[in-house]
């Protein structure tokens, strides 16, 4: 048959045109080459690239999907006739989602996400800027008492996601960890800071002897510093795999 509006050869199950994009109504009757009316029932367009929109094969140079009427290319630019079918997705309607509780809650969380972002970018930062060593402590705990909560709210949202639920369930043994290793580091360092005055008042053999122990000390903070940095590290990527999920929740409403 031909479309009505460009004279291109369709077959009878398109509901657009794939040249102009022209809407070829249900109701109406298709008429073929000969003139005839087509009682041929609708099926799948087959062969060509998948529709950017319904994600249904595209004959080969359609520049509109024969089903929703979305641009081949992706644009953005309606079909000529408009298209009664916007919102239609792998040959269904999907109506827009009302708001509710729940739709109001992932947005919440993810700004709550956003903001706990910023946090650790400006923790990541000041590790590398002289000077700045106490505001990174800052920023550490503050992520430290903040962070549990955080990934109950995520909890709530995410509860049918497996992967991310277990990526959550991990956040607070990681925390606790970090801050047991917090407290070793900060006590190491009050240790090797009493040394340091102990050795002023000393002898030279006692002296000797607290050097090796301050060695000891700057060895055991070092093994500390590094597993307190996996720890950060697992944290971070888990952060950002469950903040992935809650953005794209959010967006869905």
């Amino acid at each position: 048959m031909k479309c009505p509006a460009c004279g291109n050869e369709i077959t009878d199950d398109v509901v657009f045109c794939p040249r102009c994009g022209k809407h070829i109504p249900e109701s109406a009757p298709a008429v073929n080459a000969g003139g005839a009316a087509s009682s041929s029932p609708r099926t799948d367009i087959s062969g060509g690239k998948m529709c950017p929109r319904c994600q249904i094969p595209l004959p080969s140079g359609a520049a509109f999907c024969g089903n929703c009427g979305a641009a081949a290319d992706g644009s953005s630019a309606p079909p000529q006739g408009g298209n009664p079918y916007n919102g239609r997705m792998a040959g269904s309607m999907i109506k827009s989602r009302p708001r509710s509780n729940f739709s109001e809650k992932a947005i919440a969380v993810m700004n709550d996400m956003d903001f706990m972002m910023y946090w650790i970018i400006g923790y990541l930062v000041a590790q590398f800027i002289p000077g700045l060593n106490m505001l990174s402590l800052i920023a550490f705990i503050y992520i430290l008492v903040q962070t549990p909560s955080l990934a109950d709210k995520c909890a709530g949202i995410l509860n049918d996601d497996r992967d991310l639920m277990s990526r959550i369930s991990r956040v607070r043994p990681r925390v606790k960890a970090l801050w047991i290793l917090l407290a070793l580091i900060i006590v190491l360092c009050g240790a090797g800071v009493v040394m340091m005055i102990a050795g002023a008042a000393i002898s030279h053999h006692e002296a000797s002897v607290l050097l090796i122990l301050g060695l000891l000390v700057l060895l055991i903070m070092g093994v500390l510093c590094i597993v307190s940095l996996v720890y950060q590290i697992l944290l971070t990527i888990d952060f950002f795999k469950v903040k992935e999920g809650i953005d794209r929740i959010a967006r869905d409403y």
